[in-house]
């Protein structure tokens, strides 16, 4: 699974910056059937705004999404196997949001710290650990998802 380019050092942060609209909830919701009214939009929410006019916000999923891809694209053949974190204030639509993950420890298990904020306020954050799936243990993990389920349509 080696991609033959280097892992980003201990220290190293990497950055990119997202705004999120109402075709990204749309989207998010018809995905994952996540149709919470503070997150998904309706045509009576086109404004951004829900019943009672309380704001839309992006659903943090949503955000730990990004933070995911970040983490697969720098560190490919690796996955996440712990997960901590936290939405210390809401995050809104139409307004750009800097994601940065800082790679905190370089070892077996990786540890990354993440952070996304908008208008300089942190809307979440956290750290993760992940683990290089070797070919073998992924196979080993689809034989015995597989026997899960046969054992359970049985």
């Amino acid at each position: 699974m080696s991609t033959g380019r280097p892992l980003p050092a201990v220290g190293t942060v990497i950055s990119l910056t997202r705004t999120f609209g109402r075709d990204d909830l749309r989207k998010f919701v018809a995905l994952t059937g996540d149709s919470n009214p503070i997150h998904a939009i309706s045509d009576e929410a086109a404004n951004g705004k829900v019943n009672n006019n309380q704001e839309t916000f992006v659903n943090g999923a949503l955000l730990n999404g990004v933070i995911a891809g970040i983490i697969g694209t720098n560190f490919p053949g690796y996955v996440v196997t712990a997960q901590s974190f936290r939405f210390p204030n809401r995050c809104h639509l139409h307004t750009e949001v800097q994601f940065s993950v800082r790679v905190a420890e370089l070892r077996k298990i990786v540890t990354v710290s993440y952070e996304s904020k908008q208008n300089d306020c942190i809307v979440f954050e956290g750290t993760a650990k992940c683990f290089r799936a070797e070919v073998t243990t992924l196979a080993n993990v689809w034989r015995a998802a597989k026997s899960v389920t046969t054992e359970l349509l049985a």
